[in-house]
């Protein structure tokens, strides 16, 4: 457990310094960027992190299984032919619908290729961290983490006068965190073709089960950027993804860097799964609820006061997601037990799930015709997904069936009682 707590700490200490530099950013950002240029960021950054994970197949996970490099070289090979395929197939794609427009904004073709570069470099930083992790440099991992967001945060102000600003500094960014953390023994073998073929094999509940589930938790998470740009505009996207940038800051590299040290923990052979995880889920309880609370209380005033008249829709948005951001810190380190329990297929079933009712929230709150009812039903069945998921986490663990009720509903009812009390007094 000392050792668990060690590498939370190293990864925590880098991550940490990187949140506040987003956070800080975001202040003059705000002011030199419009919502609606916001929106059209939003689709690129989400577009890029959802099809990271066709890119990858999710075999950055099988470096924690194994310490062989030959291994570790046919995951990075078949990430590239796998991105090779995915680029290809957007360019396709591109050629249909180039030229339409959504709103006012067209769809060209220079978009379609800041999603292309925005996925490779995305995708290729996922797996050079993954490899550092297997290789035990956790330094290392934490000061990318610091190096990206102050490169993206500078980039994007410089290049403020520039229409996609927000963009071009993103993917400067992610290339110079890519080269940052770039290891170069991971190339040290190359696969043949019968170990490459003996790799995928071995490891094929990754691609078939886990990737899918990883896909579709990411697109849950996203499709409310998607579907406020299709039903209302990109002015909508902006609000929200403000509001969830800000809101976001304790789950963005925080819980990727929690679930990576908890990932490195229970796949050892002594380790006591249950014990980890239901202390794990305790103290992120604790910890997490005092500051997600004063998101829930104060985000309006504050937005309001920090980034100016504009955003202070945003603020209210940042109420709104806040019981869903703080679930979503609590099981976001503990998905990782299902790839390490070979649990692929349950965790797939659950993302459908969990897809399925984040979509129902949205479309019952947009039939309003407001786009913050669509936002408060994206959090509040997203919070129920969430829970009902959180239950099956610390089954798989080994927990009891109450023990695991309580953990996963409890605080979370106890919270959303707070937001709908501050709804109807403050």
């Amino acid at each position: 457990m000392a050792s668990f707590k060690k590498k939370i700490r190293t990864l925590l200490a880098g991550n940490v310094s990187a949140q506040l530099i987003l956070a800080l950013g975001s202040i003059p950002l705000a002011r030199l960027y419009t919502p609606d240029q916001f929106g059209i960021f939003g689709v690129v950054l989400s577009s890029g992190m959802i099809l990271s994970h066709l890119a990858t197949l999710s075999l950055e996970n099988t470096f924690m299984l194994s310490r062989n490099r030959t291994v570790h070289a046919s995951a990075l090979f078949a990430f590239l032919g796998s991105f090779m395929l995915l680029a290809t197939g957007i360019l396709l794609v591109g050629l249909f619908v180039s030229g339409r427009t959504i709103h006012g904004t067209e769809l060209s073709l220079g978009l379609l290729v800041a999603i292309i570069f925005s996925t490779f470099f995305y995708s290729l930083y996922k797996v050079c961290t993954q490899y550092q992790l297997a290789m035990g440099d956790f330094k290392r991992t934490s000061s990318s983490k610091l190096v990206q967001a102050l490169s993206i945060v500078l980039l994007q102000l410089i290049l403020f006068g520039a229409q996609s600003g927000l963009i071009l500094g993103y993917l400067f960014g992610l290339f110079v965190s890519v080269v940052a953390i770039w290891p170069r023994s991971i190339l040290s073998r190359r696969p043949n073709r019968l170990k490459f073929s003996g790799f995928l094999r071995k490891y094929r509940n990754f691609p078939f089960y886990h990737m899918p589930a990883s896909f579709f938790a990411a697109l849950s998470s996203n499709i409310l950027i998607f579907i406020l740009s299709y039903q209302f505009n990109l002015a909508a996207v902006g609000h929200y993804l403000m509001a969830h940038r800000i809101v976001s800051i304790p789950i963005t590299y925080l819980t990727t860097s929690i679930g990576q040290a908890y990932y490195s923990e229970i796949t050892k052979n002594d380790a006591n799964v249950s014990q980890i995880t239901e202390k794990l889920a305790t103290r992120s309880w604790l910890y997490a609820s005092p500051i997600f609370l004063i998101f829930l209380l104060f985000s309006e005033i504050g937005f309001q006061f920090f980034f100016g008249d504009e955003w202070r829709e945003s603020g209210h948005i940042a109420a709104i997601l806040a019981p869903w951001l703080l679930i979503s810190f609590v099981t976001g380190p503990l998905s990782y037990i299902f790839p390490a329990t070979g649990n692929q297929r349950l965790d797939f079933l659950l993302t459908i799930l969990i897809f399925s009712l984040r979509v129902s929230g949205v479309l019952l709150g947009g039939l309003t015709g407001n786009f913050q009812m669509a936002i408060l039903g994206f959090s509040a069945f997203g919070s129920l997904s969430l829970a009902i998921y959180s239950f099956f986490i610390f089954r798989t663990a080994g927990s009891g069936k109450a023990k695991s009720l309580k953990l996963s509903f409890l605080p979370l009812a106890f919270f959303w009682l707070i937001y709908l009390l501050a709804e109807k007094f403050l």
